[in-house]
């Protein structure tokens, strides 16, 4: 059961990445053709969703490391535009996080953190989201 869980954790950080690199099967089988008990999905979707929140987080520190390169002058794309940008997200935009189990939203997390999101705003609407996708399929 122990080796089901790890999967499972393996699964969501995978998928959540920017580029995923799968996707969570092994949660929805066992959904799916396991047979187990209520708790036991209870746990995995737990499982699945922290993981998937940690694989976004991975995402945010990508976005926060090219913004530490940005502002050290390495990379020079910082303009006028980024702090309007950083404005809006910061303002109404950081709801997209709560869209983080579609694929495609992954790219919001990196956007986050280059914008200047901390991840203790970010972090608890990754969770929810995640949380409320594998919760739905309980």
């Amino acid at each position: 059961m122990d080796s089901l869980y790890l999967n499972i954790a393996t699964d969501g950080v995978l998928s959540s990445l920017l580029v995923p690199l799968r996707s969570p099967t092994t949660f929805f089988a066992m959904k799916s053709f396991g047979g187990y008990d209520a708790a036991t999905l209870q746990i995995a979707a737990a499982i699945a969703a922290g993981s998937a929140a940690l694989g976004h987080c991975i995402n945010w520190g990508l976005g926060w490391l090219l913004l530490v390169f940005a502002k050290s002058r390495q990379l020079k794309f910082l303009h006028k535009g980024y702090l309007p940008a950083q404005k809006y997200f910061a303002t109404g935009g950081i709801i997209t996080l709560l869209f983080s189990w579609v694929t495609l939203f992954s790219l919001f997390s990196v956007i986050a953190g280059f914008l200047g999101v901390r991840l203790r705003y970010a972090l608890p609407l990754l969770l929810i989201g995640q949380a409320g996708y594998f919760g739905y399929y309980l």
